[in-house]
């Protein structure tokens, strides 16, 4: 008598099917949305580059100011009242100006001024996007000797 049972036809029907196998991508990207505060993280990171990239639009139409020109007797309107952004010194021997500080109002020295009467706020985003545009163009060189080292040093001499 055959025993059925122990032959390969019926061992490979009775196997359950086998179930492809997830990549390492797919297993890292199922971990990090698992994981709370990974994703926190993620979505403050992705705040912060989408603050960065929108910087000059901040700079420009809401703060309607320049983050690289002085504003040393400027005035900007805060609670109602005209305010110098370069205050008079009150400490000391009241010599020198002291900077606004910070007023919390988006459109105007958020963060307050600088030692120039610059905005803060605004200089701060736009250092944000030249740390990005630093760390985009850094790993080019790496990629080849003949990929971008060669024009590398044309920005600096050409003033930026």
């Amino acid at each position: 008598m055959i025993d059925q049972a122990a032959s390969p036809a019926n061992l490979a029907s009775e196997a359950p099917a086998a179930r492809p196998g997830r990549g390492p991508w797919a297993t890292a990207l199922r971990k990090l949305r698992s994981d709370r505060a990974a994703m926190a993280t993620l979505l403050l990171f992705l705040l912060i580059v989408a603050l960065c990239l929108l910087a000059p639009f901040y700079a420009k139409y809401v703060a309607h100011t320049d983050p690289f020109r002085s504003t040393l007797s400027g005035k900007i309107m805060v609670d109602g009242k005209l305010v110098p952004i370069m205050q008079s010194s009150t400490e000391g021997l009241g010599l020198g100006f002291t900077p606004i500080g910070p007023t919390w109002d988006f459109t105007a020295y958020f963060l307050g001024a600088d030692g120039q009467g610059r905005d803060v706020a605004a200089r701060l985003a736009e250092a944000g996007v030249e740390r990005s545009r630093v760390v985009v163009r850094a790993p080019v060189p790496a990629i080849g000797p003949g990929s971008s080292s060669a024009h590398w040093p044309l920005p600096g001499w050409l003033g930026g």
